[in-house]
């Protein structure tokens, strides 16, 4: 739900990937987006930088906020994002829009005089060997993540929540 000229969801361009990482390829779990109202240019549409030939996790900028919503905001760094064409996504509410853990994307800002509404779900594919069980991950559970690097996965970007 964000307000009309609401700024405290507001996250720069990302993948959801390092936001939920229970599956440490992006690819092995995807993100549904519902809008819940006819997605127009006031609203502030869904915008991607589709790419066929991207298919891993790139690094994210932090910058801790004073919000007491979120104090981290992670955000791919432009010298990145500049290598891929951007495109603004309309759906009609109810249209349904999946797209993998590791499509960048942002939404854009709600211009409009009415809140804007949409259902978010997340699909994680917990019966392959890369999924770390969310109660771990909240709780920075660091014995699976050294059981998974063992395993030769890397985890290198599995946050300490306790240090966020």
């Amino acid at each position: 739900m964000d307000p009309p000229g609401g700024q405290l969801n507001a996250q720069g361009w990302h993948q959801d990937r390092i936001y939920y990482p229970a599956n440490r390829n992006g690819l092995n779990a995807a993100v549904c987006w519902i809008p819940c109202f006819d997605v127009q240019e006031e609203m502030g549409p869904l915008s991607v930088a589709p790419s066929r030939y991207l298919a891993k996790h790139v690094e994210h900028t932090c910058m801790k906020t004073s919000s007491h919503v979120s104090r981290i905001k992670l955000s791919i760094p432009e010298r990145i994002l500049s290598n891929y064409e951007q495109q603004e996504i309309y759906l009609q509410k109810r249209d349904v829009l999946i797209f993998s853990m590791l499509l960048f994307h942002v939404s854009g800002l709600n211009q409009s005089e009415r809140f804007r509404f949409s259902v978010l779900g997340r699909y994680h594919n917990s019966s392959l060997d890369d999924f770390i069980p969310f109660l771990s991950l909240a709780r920075f559970n660091r014995r699976v993540t050294m059981d998974l690097e063992e395993s030769g996965i890397d985890c290198e970007n599995v946050l300490d929540y306790r240090e966020a």
